[in-house]
């Protein structure tokens, strides 16, 4: 198991923090990527909506995100990485299960919404421990490994998405609940 260690300026993960960085971002990175593929049948066929409105599924994600960048950066200086990190990926791991047995769209869309503000703390925290795994001389490497191991991620997330949801697509959901319960195994 890895365990962070923050003085909320510096994080260090182990005796290999740039690996361990990246295999967190990897690993939060596949399942928001999981549901495109089954986006109509997560949606349109699930909920009985348009086409058009399935389109929110993916929008108040971001929305979501964005709202809780002042939360992060209140609780960045509150709470050590750890604990974000960890109490983070048990959020979206309970959000997600919640949208795979949720039969209300306006549930479904505020579960999402809620779900994207722990999807920016699963990647911003893993993007700061590869930012600072090393010297100046070398943040564009790592950080470029980084956008590259969030690139990956996306693409199993794609495939595993149309694999897992090819016979019921309500199982990405739970695929993604599990991600991020291996997330909370690696951290503890």
């Amino acid at each position: 198991m890895l365990a962070i260690n923050s003085d909320n300026k510096t994080n260090k993960i182990n005796k290999h923090p740039l690996v361990a960085g990246c295999l967190l971002l990897g690993l939060a990175t596949i399942p928001d990527v999981m549901v495109v593929p089954v986006l109509k049948e997560l949606t349109v066929d699930r909920f009985g909506i348009s086409e058009g409105d399935a389109h929110y599924f993916m929008a108040v994600n971001l929305l979501g995100a964005l709202l809780a960048i002042g939360v992060l950066a209140v609780l960045n200086r509150a709470v050590s990485s750890t604990v974000l990190l960890l109490g983070s990926a048990i959020i979206s791991s309970v959000l997600m299960a919640a949208m795979a047995v949720t039969t209300s769209w306006g549930a479904f869309l505020t579960l999402r919404c809620l779900e994207g503000g722990a999807d920016l703390m699963l990647l911003a925290i893993p993007l700061r421990i590869i930012a600072s795994a090393g010297g100046k001389e070398r943040f564009a490497g790592r950080m470029g490994g980084g956008f590259t191991v969030m690139m990956v991620g996306m693409a199993i997330g794609v495939v595993a998405g149309g694999k897992i949801g090819s016979n019921d697509p309500v199982m990405v959901l739970w695929a993604g609940a599990a991600t991020m319960l291996l997330i909370t195994l690696i951290v503890v």
